[in-house]
This record gives structure tokens, sequence and C-alpha cells, in this order.
């Protein structure tokens, strides 16, 4: 089953910028959402080339989150390719989140009630969000034995 247009969209974009935050550090995306997570950018670079320019250069340079979901989403809704790399990020990252996805999910999700997107696509969001925390905390507990 495919995961819902808008909240894919929001965790590739989520899963893209988590990505390149960990880049930084110690951490990093599996071998899996790495891949889908290219496989997402050569397709948006095909539809919506500015959208995928500007989201290269986040997190350096501020991304206006509910622009870019809104034009990854439109872009999505005519390309079957591009949504087709949206679902599988979007499963690949619930099956395998980055440490940070919650945090970074929770800021978009902030901007998008502050531009009052559609108040039935952010409570799927937020439901999105909090089994991104629970599956989280169950990997944590997992690794850590005692």
């Amino acid at each position: 089953m495919m995961i819902e247009l808008f909240t894919g969209t929001v965790i590739a974009i989520g899963s893209v910028i988590a990505q390149k935050t960990l880049e930084k550090t110690e951490d990093k995306v599996s071998d899996i959402l790495s891949e889908k997570i290219s496989q997402f950018i050569n397709a948006l670079t095909k539809t919506a080339p500015k959208i995928a320019t500007a989201l290269a250069l986040a997190p350096e340079q501020p991304l206006d989150y509910g622009q870019a979901v809104l034009e990854v989403e439109t872009a999505a809704k005519n390309n079957t390719e591009l949504s087709q790399s949206i679902d599988e990020l979007a499963k690949a990252a619930e099956a395998e989140p980055p440490p940070n996805i919650t945090e970074i999910l929770q800021k978009i999700d902030q901007e998008l009630q502050q531009k009052q997107f559609s108040i039935q696509n952010l409570a799927k969001l937020t439901e999105k969000i909090n089994n991104f925390n629970q599956a989280q905390t169950i990997h944590i507990i997992q690794n850590n034995t005692f």
C-alpha cells in the first residue's frame, strides 16, 4: 500500500535533511535509505530541478519547508517515477529511521502548521511523527542491552 503523498513527501524531504545533517557527524543513514534518497533526488532533479537544488543546499541555506512540500507534492502528482521514489523513500525511512528524523519532521510540521496547511494532512503527519518516535525508542532499547 502506498503512503499518502503529502505525508510521504514530508518524510522524503525530512530524510534528505536528516542525511545531510548526519554527514557532519559520526552517524549516517543506512545504505538502503541512502540509495532511496539518491533515487528521490534524481527523480526530483528531472521533474523539478529548482526545488532539487534548494534541497541540496539545505540545511546550510534555509529551506521554506511549506513551499518545498507543495512543490514536490505537486510535481509528484504528475510524475509516476517521482511519486514512486517518494513512496519507497518514506517506507525505507520508516523501516530504518535516521536518529535525527523525528526532530526534523517536527520542525517541518511546526512550519507547516504556521502556514496553515490542511488539518487532515497535518493530523496524518503528526501520527507518522509519533510512530517514528516510538520506533526510535524501541530501537534504542533493543540496542542497549543491560
